[in-house]
């Protein structure tokens, strides 16, 4: 059976590795986990009003992922990451 697929998405000005601790604690229980480590500094995905670009850049890194693992994904976050995570399942539900 497949491990179910965690990618998480940090808070501002918290890169993805500032959680490991609490990454890997998901991994120790099973999960597969996946983290974007920076929002924000990739040129293609520039920070404005709103955050679409950030919601896209979210996407583009959890759609080939989810394809790699063949399933659907849990998407967590703290703070902004959360509302990332958020945004970008009602843009992209399935």
């Amino acid at each position: 059976m497949a491990r179910p697929l965690v990618v998480f998405s940090h808070g501002n000005s918290f890169p993805a590795s500032t959680y490991r601790v609490m990454l890997d604690q998901l991994r120790e229980r099973g999960f597969a986990v996946e983290a974007l480590e920076m929002f924000g500094h990739d040129p293609r995905y520039p920070v404005s009003s709103n955050w679409p670009n950030l919601v896209q850049e979210l996407i583009d890194f959890v759609q080939p992922i989810a394809a790699r693992y063949g399933q659907r994904p849990f998407l967590i976050g703290h703070s902004l990451g959360g509302l990332l995570s958020l945004m970008a399942a009602a843009r992209v539900p399935d």
